[in-house]
């Protein structure tokens, strides 16, 4: 079982000994390398990105908003992003986000909705019927939450998040799209709701040819007058290594095919997950702790020079996901004294705002 350290216990361990972390190639690069404006960012981006987050309560825990708030004690920052999902019905205000709703500012929300009744796509609806307007009722429900919502704070709004897992479940891709573009009409036009920017999320390896590949699903023609293709291109990234049968994955591996895609269609990325397991996790080769640290001093070097450097559209936001793994595996950032280290200094860096 991977051991678990706070800041306190890092910083205590940092003085005592050195923990050499700063020294990797890529963070020192990530601390003093030059800094490349975004070919296409957001007005107010100055060739920046969001810094986001979901945290999951570890055992011995409850409550999502003390999970989040152990994990921004421990990097020593707030989220400018809060990423947030709800099955078919579940309302979207729940405790932690009216606790979220009453910071000064309060993050912006990543939040989406399921075409399912239980979590991971089991008792699932029909696209084609949410198309054909038999779950209105439901939708005007999300509409009036985020009448609500969005005064307060903007809202990345996600019409099924990672919609291609569920292919032949809740129908086909262009049943998808039909259900996207009435789900978002009925939001943003009939009801007028806001500050809401749409994201399509993807999963990391639709973008490498699964699941008949990206372009299939992306909402292109919107039968809407009033409604534009103007969607965020979202995509989830995960180093699993062995926890999942897979080998190590560099970020710049699982992240270049979904630039790729979103500069394609000429849309800004969103990362609306993203973690990596130590190096040994799961009987990994790799060193704990080191691997994992170079792999988040990559990860900045990557979204913040390597990218803009290839003319890629803009990054809108990072959100990291500090949750339970795959297996033994652990994607959360206190696995080890280095990683940690290496996150917070990540995380602290100019580019994410």
């Amino acid at each position: 079982m991977e051991q678990r350290w706070s800041r306190r216990r890092f910083l205590r361990a940092g003085a005592a000994g050195g923990l050499g972390v700063l020294a990797l190639p890529a963070l020192a690069a990530a601390r003093t390398g030059p800094r490349t404006t975004p070919a296409v960012a957001r007005p107010d981006s100055q060739g920046s990105a969001l810094f986001g987050a979901f945290a999951e309560p570890p055992p011995g825990q409850s409550g999502f908003l003390a999970s989040l708030i152990d994990f921004e004690t421990e990097i020593a920052r707030s989220v400018s992003v809060y990423r947030t999902y709800r099955d078919w019905g579940q309302p979207i205000r729940n405790a932690t986000v009216n606790g979220l709703l009453q910071r000064t500012p309060p993050p912006k929300l990543y939040v989406s909705v399921h075409a399912f009744y239980q979590s991971k796509g089991r008792q699932t609806i029909q696209w084609a019927d949410i198309a054909a307007g038999k779950y209105d009722t439901q939708i005007d429900s999300y509409a009036d939450e985020l009448h609500g919502i969005t005064p307060i704070t903007p809202v990345y709004m996600c019409f099924h998040h990672e919609m291609e897992n569920e292919l032949n479940k809740c129908g086909t891709a262009a049943d998808f799209k039909r259900a996207y573009w009435y789900f978002r009409n009925r939001v943003e036009i009939i009801h007028d709701v806001p500050n809401l920017t749409w994201v399509v999320t993807y999963m990391g390896n639709t973008v490498r040819g699964m699941h008949g590949g990206p372009a299939i699903w992306w909402p292109t023609t919107s039968p809407y007058p009033n409604v534009g293709p103007d969607q965020l291109m979202g995509i989830d990234l995960y180093n699993r290594n062995v926890c999942h049968d897979k080998g190590w994955r560099r970020f710049d591996w699982l992240a270049d095919p979904a630039w790729q895609f979103a500069t394609s269609v000429g849309r800004p990325l969103f990362i609306g997950e993203c973690g990596c397991v130590e190096g040994d996790a799961c009987g990994g080769k790799l060193p704990h702790g080191t691997a994992k640290a170079q792999w988040y001093a990559d990860a900045l070097v990557y979204m913040r020079d390597t990218a803009p450097s290839l003319q890629y559209t803009s990054l809108e936001a990072f959100c990291y996901s500090n949750v339970d793994g795959y297996h033994d595996g652990s994607y959360r950032v206190d696995t080890s004294p280095e990683a940690l280290a290496s996150f917070t200094t990540t995380a602290h860096d100019s580019y994410f705002v």
